[in-house]
């Protein structure tokens, strides 16, 4: 339950770390009608910079996972990450590196691939479907 919590916390940070607070044109910050500050993501949401927020040297090692809530903390992070991705493939500019991107970090995405990749977490498989 510790080390879950601990990887929340970190995951959190990492997407907390990509967004900016919206600004109106006189530079007061613009808030939702319950008077939450609105974000934006100005930094991109990217695998590599969730696996360095939560401490591990390699994309491996954190798909290696082998704690059930944490691999699912994981996994839900992934889906973020991938859909910032996927929104991006409905913008022209930049449809062909987001396709790359997608190809490259999930393998639902790669073409002519009809098998999962293994390297990814059993809770991550079934978050992905």
């Amino acid at each position: 339950m510790k080390n879950e919590k601990k990887i929340q916390a970190k995951i959190d940070a990492y997407f907390d770390s990509r967004k900016s607070p919206l600004r109106a044109k006189d530079g007061a910050l613009l808030t939702d009608e319950a008077g939450h500050v609105l974000y934006e993501v100005t930094r991109p949401l990217t695998v590599t910079g969730l696996c360095r927020a939560l401490g591990f040297c390699s994309r491996e090692e954190m798909m290696a996972v082998k704690d059930e809530k944490s691999a699912e903390a994981i996994a839900s992070a992934l889906l973020a990450v991938e859909e910032y991705a996927e929104e991006k493939l409905f913008y022209k500019e930049s449809f062909a590196g987001t396709k790359l991107f997608l190809s490259v970090n999930f393998p639902r995405w790669r073409q002519g691939e009809t098998e999962e990749a293994d390297e990814f977490p059993e809770a991550y498989e079934i978050w992905a479907k």
